[in-house]
């Protein structure tokens, strides 16, 4: 029994994006179908890759790449699972709160000590806490 709603197994494989190359799975098109996407944004999860927790987004791959979405798979992981391209990997998820942030001890003291930043803070988007907090 899995704790989450979603499963499938998929192979680790290598998704190129221009000049860019990430270790990637991509989502099966039916389960994909089932899911609450908008457009091309981003839809965030939280799950398990190869039983190791992460936590990401479905991204849209794009019609070069032949449609679809993918969640990058980083090295961490891939060595925590002890998986490599090519690998088949079983993947667990829930769709995720898109507005949700986890904030960092250090910058949740920096913006309660300063009304200015807190302001600043409040008035971005989700996405853009997420990169700032990723940083911190």
């Amino acid at each position: 029994m899995s704790y989450y709603r979603h499963v499938f197994t998929g192979r680790l494989v290598i998704h190129r994006l221009g000049h860019y190359r990430y270790q990637a799975v991509f989502l099966p098109p039916a389960l994909a179908a089932e899911l609450p996407f908008r457009g091309r944004t981003p839809l965030r999860m939280s799950g398990e890759v190869a039983d190791v927790p992460v936590e990401g987004a479905w991204q849209p791959a794009g019609e070069a790449a032949g449609g679809g979405h993918y969640l990058m798979v980083g090295p961490d992981v891939c060595r925590a699972a002890g998986i490599a391209i090519g690998d088949e990997v079983t993947v667990r998820f829930d769709v995720a709160d898109r507005t949700a942030v986890a904030i960092p001890d250090a910058l949740a003291h920096a913006l309660a000590a300063d009304g200015a930043a807190r302001a600043t803070w409040e008035a971005l988007t989700p996405g853009k806490r997420r990169a700032i907090a990723v940083q911190v």
